[in-house]
């Protein structure tokens, strides 16, 4: 509908008869547009934003947490590999 208006206004501000017609018509577009990113910006954006945040923190501990669980569970393997090779190595002496 937006977009019929706006190539409907460019057609009639490019005639001579309805070159004043035409941008008042284009000037209330603007100002309606304007009206819609204004409440876009207030009501809809502030409410994406704040859900954002909180998200972003629960995303950051669950990263946090995972990364520690990976690091532990690497330090166990290297330490059973470790003894692994000790364990080998004692029974190849004895």
């Amino acid at each position: 509908m937006i977009i019929i208006l706006l190539l409907a206004v460019l057609f009639l501000s490019q005639h001579p008869l309805f070159e004043e017609r035409g941008r008042e018509v284009y000037s209330r577009t603007s100002e309606f547009i304007n009206k819609i990113k204004l409440f876009f910006n207030q009501q809809i954006l502030s409410r994406i934003i704040g859900e954002v945040e909180q998200r972003k923190e629960n995303v950051s501990e669950g990263l946090e947490f995972q990364t520690q669980a990976t690091l532990q569970g690497a330090g166990d393997i290297f330490q059973r590999i470790k003894n692994f090779f000790i364990s080998t190595i004692k029974s190849a002496i004895n």
